[in-house]
């Protein structure tokens, strides 16, 4: 462990090309940053931006302006009265859960009704058209919840009549079949069990995403807390590591209360040169026990502010990161964890492959944009490894991040909903 991890010297580097290059660097990868202003706050921040993604200035209730960031959803500073949650009211969630039992019973009749083969053709391209026109009217989210109601019935329907007739084909005396016959039907019917039980959780899953908006902070920067920032790093190369821990140094937030810690498990001594330039904490150990889980672990050791944020070395956080995540642990004395989507400026291979990229939505923007979103409404979203800021007393409370198995993020995720964060 270096000294000048203990004690990292906040300051401007020495060199200012770094910071010119780091906007340079930024700059070829179709970045550019814009001013904004931030409500309820006594400075003006700077905020990055990514071509491809809309940067389209939004107008709150108040007229204030609200701005697009890459590492946070909808990552704007408002006022309180723009930051309530889109959850719905608990007497209302426990009035429809009520409501729903008798209209569930009733579905479940309906869908057990034999229809002829006929009529049963008619009925169902008529739920068809009836899916499509109702898709084409609105895209909230109400209607949403009615497709799926919709989805669910007609799923339901075919379930009753697969049920009903394998019984009936099996119990038949008049049919003929071997006990090898008997396990291929049975071996689909398990699977389209499987596949519908699969459905109907993810339908449940996906009830009601969030929405969260950023949770203000206060206006006196004094009493915004002290946080550590942690790079861990093994054998990326320094052009990688310089951006973002560049890009770390220069959040918004008071410099007196942000710790940008390079944690090289390396033990390189350019990475030590490059921290001691840029003003930032360098720490490393004498082993690799555990990968990067034992890289932050022992950094842990020597650090101690309440809030702990974390960066793969080749994500660059925008400057407003803080400013968008931090209030929600003030608001919320329960609140472990905020994390925050993933953005990329390279392609995956589908999207190579595929001339795709920036054309059409990838697979982060599902995972980041719904179900992470549909997770909040569960208390399940959970930590991706990055990006992402967690509260210190948390992690002293379950052991530090997990590092019984690779997947050291979900595992530490399930230790803190165990410990009720």
């Amino acid at each position: 462990m270096d000294t000048t991890g203990k004690q990292p010297v906040m300051q401007e580097p020495d060199n200012p090309k770094d910071v010119a290059a780091l906007y340079a660097w930024l700059g070829t990868k179709g970045l550019r940053y814009q001013d904004f202003s931030v409500p309820r706050a006594a400075h003006r921040a700077r905020l990055w931006t990514q071509d491809g993604i809309s940067t389209e200035e939004n107008k709150s209730e108040d007229n204030t302006p609200a701005s697009v960031d890459d590492n946070v959803a909808r990552a704007s500073v408002a006022p309180e009265k723009n930051m309530r949650s889109k959850a719905p009211h608990s007497l209302g969630i426990k009035i429809a859960t009520v409501a729903m039992i008798p209209i569930l019973a009733l579905l479940l009749m309906v869908a057990a009704l034999p229809l002829p083969a006929q009529p049963q053709t008619i009925f169902a391209l008529m739920m068809f058209a009836l899916a499509l026109c109702l898709n084409k009217i609105s895209s909230s989210h109400h209607m949403t919840l009615l497709l799926i109601c919709m989805s669910s019935f007609v799923t339901l329907r075919y379930a009753v009549w697969r049920s009903i007739s394998l019984a009936t084909f099996l119990h038949d005396p008049t049919s003929h079949w071997s006990l090898l016959d008997a396990f291929f039907m049975l071996s689909l019917y398990g699977a389209e069990l499987y596949a519908f039980l699969v459905m109907f959780l993810g339908y449940l899953q996906m009830l009601w995403p969030l929405h969260r908006t950023p949770a203000a902070l206060p206006e006196q920067t004094e009493e915004w807390p002290h946080v550590d920032v942690l790079i861990p790093t093994y054998n990326e190369p320094l052009e990688v590591v310089r951006y973002t821990a560049l890009a770390a140094a220069n959040m918004d937030w008071p410099i007196e209360k942000m710790h940008v810690y390079i944690l090289d498990d390396s033990k390189r001594d350019e990475f030590r040169q490059f921290a001691r330039k840029a003003g930032v904490g360098y720490i490393t150990r004498s082993d690799n026990r555990h990968a990067k889980a034992g890289n932050i672990n022992q950094a842990l050791k020597v650090i101690h502010s309440p809030f702990v944020a974390i960066f793969d070395c080749d994500h660059a956080p925008t400057r407003s990161f803080l400013q968008t995540t931090m209030g929600w642990f003030r608001r919320d004395p329960k609140m472990g964890l905020v994390q925050t989507p993933h953005h990329f400026y390279s392609p995956d291979p589908f999207e190579r492959n595929l001339q795709q990229f920036r054309t059409m939505p990838n697979e982060g923007e599902l995972f980041y944009g719904i179900i992470q979103d549909c997770n909040d409404f569960w208390n399940a979203t959970f930590f991706c490894g990055s990006c992402a800021v967690l509260r210190r007393k948390v992690l002293d409370q379950i052991g530090g991040i997990a590092t019984e198995t690779i997947t050291e993020d979900a595992h530490t995720s399930l230790r803190m909903q165990i410990a009720g964060w």
